[in-house]
Parts: structure tokens; sequence; C-alpha cells
């Protein structure tokens, strides 16, 4: 589920981002590829604090709004939606800076032909920036299918692969097969 959200959502921001100036561009990319610097276990432990069950951010505002807290991260509906929020959030501003550099490459001749034909600015996306990202989609999923079953730090980091194994991932699972169960082989 990380992998479609990563590519919709940073083919959005990206297309978004294609429409701003150069400087509005920059400054976007730059914050959106902060949290990929900044690293997991650092943006981890922001999220462990915003989901923590007692004084989290999350539950104050959904008491405020006049609901119960949430155990965000060991109930078994919210733990794994939870979990992939947080990844998202470090992998996300790689794909949207490729993506942008993609529809940055696109001539800007294509879109004035297909405005000459009578396409409007959606249909103009579907028909020639989609076809002509297919390269750079095809690239953005499988370096984010290689990211993904990769993930460790936020598992470890936030629900230890918990509840039910409900989180775990791949490179948990070996982590906690070899170094916390001692089955090496």
């Amino acid at each position: 589920t990380i992998v479609p959200l990563n590519v919709l959502l940073s083919l959005f921001i990206a297309a978004v981002l294609s429409t701003k100036k150069a400087f509005t561009q920059s400054l976007y990319r730059g914050a959106f590829y902060l949290p990929t610097v900044v690293g997991g276990v650092i943006i981890s432990a922001v999220w462990l604090w915003m989901y923590h069950p007692n004084m989290g951010l999350f539950n104050s505002i959904v008491e405020f709004f006049g609901g119960e807290k949430i155990a965000w991260l060991s109930d078994s509906r919210f733990a794994f939606p939870a979990v992939c929020l947080v990844v998202l959030t470090w992998t996300v501003g790689t794909s949207v800076i490729i993506f942008l550099a993609g529809m940055l490459g696109i001539s800007p001749e294509l879109y004035e032909s297909a405005k000459i034909d009578g396409a409007n600015s959606f249909q103009a996306f579907i028909h020639v920036t989609l076809p002509l990202l297919k390269p750079v989609t095809v690239f953005i999923v499988t370096t984010q299918l290689i990211n993904t079953f990769q993930v460790w730090e936020a598992i470890y980091m936030l629900t230890n692969g918990g509840p039910n194994y409900g989180t775990m991932s791949s490179v948990y699972y070996l982590y906690q097969t070899a170094f916390v169960s001692g089955k090496y082989g």
C-alpha cells in the first residue's frame, strides 16, 4: 500500500509544483527532500511523540473534538496505516523530485500542440505528461518497492513488528530471527 500511495501522492505534488515558478519549486523541493536527509530514526521519533497514547498530538486533536484517545501503535486497526504514514513522510520527497525533474524535461511544444488540438490542462496531463513519464514512473515504482522491503527503523522505533506481527517487514523479520532469536542459519 505504501508504493501506490507514494507514486500517486508524489505525482500529484510534482504536478502542482511544475506549475510554480523556479524559486518556489526549489523551495518546495528542499522542503520535501529534507525528511529524506534527516533519516528514518529521527522522523520515527517525532512520529512516536505524535502517536503517543496520552501526550500525543493526534490524541490531543481527537480529544479536542470530543473523541476518545486512540492507541495508534498498539491497536491492530491503526498500527499498519500509522507506520505507512511515517514511511511515506520520508520516502515521498525523493519521488516528488524525480517526477518533477521528469515533468520539467517534457518539451513545452508538446503542451502547445495539445492546446491547439483542443485539450484542456487535465487532458494534456493524461495524454502528454503521463505517457512521457512512463520510464520515470517505472523507476520510482521499482525503487520504492525495494525501499519498502527494506523498512526497518520505523518498525523498530514504533511497533517492534506488532501488534500480532501486523507491521512486520521482511528486513525486520530477518533482524528478529537472527539477532533477537539467535537463529543465524
